[in-house]
């Protein structure tokens, strides 16, 4: 929509300045659960994600804290120093995400 700001200074000038706003909506498309195979599950040290083609994998916690990135398409990630308790696991590839959860003993 269009928007006006008014503004002055102290020493007497004024103006006036007049714009409009575009707002563009998209779209978040929701994670995929297939093609995603995590295991073992329940997992006590190593993790092994099968999914072709894995830009970047992220492990959430259950309270929505990220606890492990990985930039790489790697099959295997320690999680040994994670908290037991349940995990989201989030797979970027081509653009997608994929999840899965995890269960850490």
């Amino acid at each position: 929509g269009d928007y006006s700001v008014v503004y002055s200074y102290d020493f007497g000038c004024a103006g006036e300045a007049t714009s409009s706003i575009v707002f563009v909506s998209t779209s978040v498309s929701e994670p995929k659960e297939e093609s995603v195979l995590v295991f073992p599950n329940p997992a006590d040290a190593l993790l092994n994600i099968q999914i072709p083609d894995a830009e970047s994998i992220c492990i959430y916690s259950a309270d929505g804290k990220l606890v492990r990135y990985i930039l790489s398409n790697t099959n295997v990630v320690d999680i040994s120093d994670l908290n037991p308790g349940l995990y989201l696991i989030l797979v970027l590839v081509n653009n997608e995400q994929y999840q899965s959860t995890l269960i850490k003993k």
